[in-house]
């Protein structure tokens, strides 16, 4: 089966960005997630910390 150059030349620079595209989105997947959830947790924590500052000044 003969595979053309347009075709030789599209799959050689559509795999490799295909990787690289879907390497880089896992990579800011996790960081986006780590960061929510450290957001998530210091919120939490503000709230807790602002609730139990009015029941002491209760």
């Amino acid at each position: 089966m003969k595979i053309g150059i347009v075709q030789k030349l599209a799959l050689g620079i559509l795999i490799p960005l295909i990787l690289v595209l879907s390497g880089i989105g896992v990579l800011l997947g996790i960081q986006i997630s780590g960061t929510v959830e450290q957001m998530m947790t210091d919120n939490l924590t503000s709230q807790a910390e602002s609730g139990a500052q009015q029941v002491n000044a209760f």
